[in-house]
């Protein structure tokens, strides 16, 4: 069982504050975020309401989902917790790019999000946007399942093992805002290909679909293995931070933090292969 640290203070790596008192306790309240959430919360609710009978409720359960785990992750102590372990950072970052962006895209919320917003800004911003062939063909190029794939593999290796990126994520909060973004919009572009967000649609069959999960469970087990395996801790910063949890320290919080990344990690991705390939035997849609 994990064992706190008995200090009462306990002081963080630069550029980052330390956690005062109980763990559990350490909510963060950054108002940009919580503002963020509330509008597009609000936006999605107001077009909702515009759309009457053709907005399935579940979709609002799984945007509103989506969004709750997307704050619990940046508000909770799990953020604070990330700052003195490896294992906790990484729980982040699988709630980003497993758990909020899927549920967020299962929402549906293209439509609801445009129908929110002032009719200035639709007329004005939207629907040139929405005209135009290069931003189609962009989209067109996002959703290939090699671009996707690269898009989110490659941030998530280079982030873990380029000299020096991951330390100056915990060191600087401008950086670590840069990593978060770099996971959130990755997820959402690699889910896409996967779930039909109406009225988007992917271009993929089921069984391409299930064959789309295995390069990423490949990247999971590679990366993982070299964390798991190294000689010693790969992060500076964490050597620096107290830890919270005693059990938690040097090469047992990388390993731990392995071990999440593979249970959530490539479970949900295995989960992803085994729904499809029952809707392949079953045929149901994805978001009806």
């Amino acid at each position: 069982m994990i064992a706190p640290n008995p200090a009462w203070t306990l002081p963080s790596i630069p550029g980052h504050e330390g956690i005062e008192g109980d763990w559990w306790l350490a909510w963060n309240l950054d108002a940009p975020v919580l503002l963020l959430a509330v509008l597009l919360g609000y936006l999605y609710w107001r077009g909702v309401g515009r759309m009457h009978r053709h907005h399935s409720p579940w979709h609002s359960v799984a945007f509103f989902a989506g969004l709750a785990a997307y704050v619990l992750a940046i508000e909770s102590p799990i953020d604070r917790l990330g700052e003195h372990h490896f294992t906790f950072h990484m729980v982040q970052h699988e709630i980003f790019i497993l758990l909020g962006a899927p549920l967020l895209l299962l929402g549906a919320p293209l439509t609801p999000l445009l129908l929110g917003m002032p009719r200035w800004a639709r007329r004005n911003l939207v629907h040139p946007l929405a005209r135009s062939t290069e931003v189609h063909s962009f989209y067109r190029w996002l959703t290939w399942p090699p671009a996707s794939t690269l898009l989110l593999a490659v941030p998530f290796v280079a982030w873990h093992l380029m000299p020096g990126w991951f330390d100056a994520a915990l060191r600087s909060d401008p950086v670590h805002d840069v990593q978060h973004l770099t996971f959130v919009t990755a997820a959402l572009i690699f889910w896409l290909p996967v779930i039909d967000s109406k009225p988007l649609t992917s271009r993929l069959s089921d069984l391409q679909r299930l064959a789309y999960q295995l390069p990423m469970i490949a990247t999971r087990i590679g990366l993982g293995l070299i964390l798991a395996l190294a000689s010693e801790p790969f992060y500076e910063a964490y050597a620096e931070a107290e830890p919270v949890f005693d059990s938690l320290t040097g090469m047992s919080d990388q390993v731990n933090g392995v071990a999440v990344m593979w249970m959530f990690g490539i479970t949900t991705h295995v989960l992803a292969a085994a729904f499809l390939f029952d809707r392949m035997t079953k045929p149901w849609g994805w978001g009806e």
